[in-house]
């Protein structure tokens, strides 16, 4: 994708996906109130505006009321009409392309630190499954998916918490056993996972976007 804005002054990666819909976010200056941000007709359904009202001293020692609105978007031209017609204090818009796949992935959450996990994974997989739904039909067979996962995220690349990766069937049909916590950088592997067991188990992934990630 062509990142427009990334040389804008008070350009920062977006954080997260606004609204469960919208992965850019232009924040205006702050207007007087009777004269907030206005958008035209033809975007009408293209946006989201959340005015935040501030109050500031007049000489005279009275109190005005100024507004601050932020406009989530997906619509470039929408932005630019926003930069041509108002100040801006802040646009918030993707990285790149592989950002906006990350934001735009249901099952990811994407987490801003300065560093990985254990200084070195930037990607978390938990997986989440109750008692009761391993024992219905067609459920997926704990040591199945933990050899599986065996394969998959191997020391070289990645990091088992929680269990070791000695596979015991006896432990796997405990009521009291739970997946373990991978943290890795093979993506491959994660996607894998989810195209096998997405349908039966409820995968998590969380990834740490350190300032030279997506670069």
């Amino acid at each position: 994708m062509n990142n427009q804005h990334k040389q804008h002054k008070y350009w920062s990666p977006v954080r997260k996906l606004y609204y469960k819909k919208y992965y850019n976010v232009i924040r205006a200056s702050a207007t007087p109130t009777h004269s907030a941000v206005s958008i035209p007709l033809e975007f009408k359904g293209e946006y989201r505006i959340v005015d935040r009202y501030d109050g500031i001293k007049k000489i005279d020692g009275a109190t005005a009321f100024t507004s601050v609105a932020s406009i989530y978007t997906n619509n470039q031209d929408l932005i630019n009409y926003v930069m041509k017609t108002y100040g801006v204090i802040g646009i918030e818009t993707p990285f790149n392309q592989t950002h906006l796949d990350y934001l735009l992935d249901s099952n990811r959450e994407i987490i801003y630190r300065d560093k990985a996990w254990y200084d070195q994974y930037h990607h978390k997989v938990r997986v989440f499954e109750s008692w009761r739904s391993r024992g219905l039909p067609n459920s997926a067979q704990p040591i199945e998916v933990l050899t599986m996962w065996k394969e998959l995220f191997q020391r070289k690349d990645s990091r088992w918490s929680g269990q070791d990766r000695q596979l015991r069937t006896s432990w796997s049909h405990s009521r009291y056993f739970s997946y373990p916590t991978v943290y890795t950088n093979n993506e491959a592997s994660i996607m894998l996972l989810k195209m096998t067991y997405n349908s039966l188990l409820n995968i998590h992934v969380e990834t740490v976007v350190t300032p030279d990630f997506l670069k």
